[in-house]
C-alpha cells in the first residue's frame, strides 16, 4: 500500500519592510500655486495642497515609506492621502524616486533610477540559480560605492560597511550562485538588470546554436562596447549629459592651439585650385581604400595641398561661455577648419609619420611631424625612432599588408578640449570627429591622385612613446595610410 502523499507546506513569505522613498539628487521642488518637481523635465503635481506640501518636504529631506508619507499628509486632512499616493506614482513614473532598503542594522542599499524608463518590481520571479550579469561593474562614486549594469535603468548605492561586506563576495568569485543573499538584495539586483540565470551545458550549446543562426541581443555585445554605448547616449544613465561646461570657473579654458616647441618645416604655398579638376560626384564615385603603395615619397607640394585642403585652420575666435556665476567671465576659443567638429572645438591634432623609402631623395627627412594648420607648416616632433617605425608596423598588421606606406597619418585628441565642455559624450564626439576627418581626407586624397586607407585601430601607447605626449593628455584615436598608389603590373 502506497503511503499517503502529504501536501508540501510552503514556508510563509516574510513580509518585506517598505523601502524609504526619497527624491533623487539634483531635483528641485517649486512650491507655488501649483507644485512642480523639476529635474531633466518638470513634473506638474497639480494645485497646491497642505498635505502634499508636507509630503514633498519630507521626500526632499530624509524621505519616508509610502505609509509614513501618507500619514504625514493625513496630518493635514485624511483626504490628502489620495493626492500623495497619486503624486508618488507620478514621480516614480518619471524616475525621480530612490528607494533605500535596510537589510540589517549595518547593511543599507539605495536603488537609484537612472532614467524615466526605470521601473520597480517589488516581488519579481527570480532565477532558480541567480548569477551576476557579465555587464555588471562596481565603482567608487564620490564617497560611496555603486553597482551598475550596462543593460539596466537603475543602480545600487552601497551606503555602509555592512552593504560593502555583503556584496564583496559577489565580485570575488566569478559565476557565484547568489541564492544565499537576502531576497531584498536579490530583488534590488534584479531591478537594476544585474541578474542572469546560470546555464547548464545544454543551455550553453543552445545559446551557441542561436548565435550561429543570427540571433542578436546582449550576447553580441562586448562589455566595454555596451557600457560606452549606454553611457554616451541618453536613456540609461542619470548623470549630466552634453554641454555642461563642467570645469568653468576652474581656471582658463583649454587653448585652441597648442604652440610648437620643435623645429619647423615649411610646406610651401599650397595649390588652392588642386581640387577643381574633378567634380564632387566624380571624386565620391572614385573614392577607394588603397592598401598598396609605390615605394617612393610623396612630393612635398602634393603633401602640402593634401594637408591644406584637409586640415588647415581658417580662424580662431572667442565664444563667451554661458556661465553667469563664473568670475571672471570665461571665453572658449573656437576653431574653423574644412571639416566640422563638435562645438567647433577641433580637438584633433594631425601627425605625419614619414618612413625611409626605397628611392631616396625625399624632401622630408624620416620621422614624426605635427601639422600646424594655423601656419601651414610641419613641426618636427621626433626622428625615425623605433617607436615611430612601430607605427608603420601597426598599420601593416592592421591591414594584413607586407609593405608599409610612405606616410602614416595619426589623429591625436587633446582630450581636455572636449571634456572641459561636454559631459558623458566627450569621447563619443571625438570618435565622430575622427570619422569626419576620414571622409574629408579620403575625398581630398582621391582628388589629388593619392592612395589612402583608414585603419580600424592603432597602438595608443606606442604613439605616446613616439610623440612624447602624455597618454591621457593627448592620445591617438585614428590612423590612415597615405602614399602614391602602386602601379599594377600585368
Amino acid at each position: 500500500m502506497q503511503p499517503e502523499m502529504q501536501p508540501q507546506v510552503q514556508p510563509p513569505v516574510q513580509p518585506q519592510m517598505q523601502p524609504t522613498l526619497k527624491l533623487v539628487a539634483a531635483t528641485r521642488v517649486d512650491l507655488g500655486e501649483r507644485f512642480v518637481v523639476t529635474a531633466a523635465l518638470p513634473v506638474d503635481l497639480g494645485t497646491a495642497n497642505a498635505g502634499l506640501e508636507r509630503a514633498l518636504a519630507q521626500l526632499a529631506d530624509g524621505g519616508g515609506s509610502r505609509d509614513e508619507l501618507t500619514a504625514t499628509a493625513a496630518g493635514s486632512h485624511w483626504s490628502d492621502t489620495t493626492r500623495v499616493l497619486a503624486a508618488l506614482d507620478k514621480l516614480d513614473g518619471a524616475g525621480l524616486l530612490s528607494r533605500t532598503f535596510r537589510l540589517s542594522d549595518s547593511a543599507t542599499l539605495t536603488l537609484e533610477p537612472l532614467s524615466p524608463q526605470a521601473t520597480f518590481d517589488p516581488d519579481p520571479v527570480l532565477p532558480r540559480r541567480p548569477q551576476l550579469s557579465r555587464f555588471v561593474w562596481i565603482r567608487r562614486d564620490g564617497e560611496r560605492m555603486v553597482i551598475e549594469c550596462a543593460t539596466g535603468h537603475a543602480r545600487l548605492s552601497l551606503e555602509d560597511e555592512g552593504a560593502l561586506d555583503l556584496f564583496a563576495a559577489l565580485f570575488a568569485e566569478p559565476g557565484a550562485d547568489l541564492t544565499g543573499l537576502p531576497r531584498t538584495a536579490l530583488v534590488a539586483l534584479h531591478n537594476i538588470g544585474a541578474l542572469s540565470a546560470a546555464r547548464s551545458r545544454d543551455e550553453e550549446e543552445l545559446a551557441g546554436e542561436s548565435a550561429q543562426s543570427g540571433a542578436g541581443g546582449a550576447e553580441m555585445w562586448a562589455f566595454h562596447d555596451l557600457l560606452f554605448h549606454t553611457r554616451s547616449r541618453l536613456g540609461r544613465h542619470g548623470g549630466a549629459h552634453g554641454a555642461t561646461f563642467r570645469f568653468v570657473g576652474q581656471g582658463r579654458a583649454p587653448a585652441a592651439l597648442r604652440p610648437a616647441s620643435g623645429p619647423l618645416v615649411a610646406l610651401g604655398e599650397p595649390d588652392r585650385a588642386a581640387l577643381d579638376q574633378l567634380s564632387l560626384g566624380e571624386v565620391m564615385a572614385a573614392r577607394r581604400s588603397v592598401r598598396h603603395y609605390a615605394d617612393q615619397p610623396i612630393p612635398l607640394a602634393t603633401l602640402s595641398s593634401f594637408l591644406y585642403h584637409t586640415a588647415r585652420i581658417d580662424g580662431v575666435h572667442p565664444y563667451p561661455v554661458p556661465s553667469p556665476d563664473a568670475e571672471p567671465r570665461t571665453d572658449l576659443e573656437l576653431i574653423r577648419r574644412p571639416y566640422p567638429s563638435g562645438g567647433a572645438l577641433h580637438e584633433l591634432e594631425h601627425y605625419v609619420a614619414v618612413r625611409p623609402t626605397g628611392k631616396q631623395g625625399g624632401e622630408l627627412d624620416p620621422g614624426l611631424y605635427r601639422y600646424l594648420g594655423e601656419r601651414h607648416c610641419l613641426e618636427r616632433v621626433a626622428e625615425y625612432t623605433p617607436a615611430v617605425a612601430g607605427l608603420f608596423f601597426d598599420g601593416c598588421r592592421c591591414t594584413g599588408q607586407p609593405s608599409p606606406p610612405p606616410i602614416l597619418l595619426t589623429l591625436a585628441a587633446r582630450f581636455e578640449r572636449m571634456a572641459w565642455k561636454y559631459d558623458a559624450i566627450a569621447y563619443s564626439c571625438i570618435l565622430k570627429n575622427v570619422g569626419v576627418v576620414f571622409q574629408t581626407a579620403y575625398l581630398v586624397a582621391t582628388a589629388l591622385g593619392l592612395g589612402i586607407c583608414g585603419l580600424g585601430s592603432g597602438d595608443a601607447d606606442r604613439f605616446a612613446r613616439a610623440s612624447g605626449r602624455p597618454y591621457l593628455v593627448e592620445g591617438s584615436v585614428g590612423e590612415m595610410m597615405l602614399g602614391l598608389p602602386a602601379v599594377e603590373v600585368g
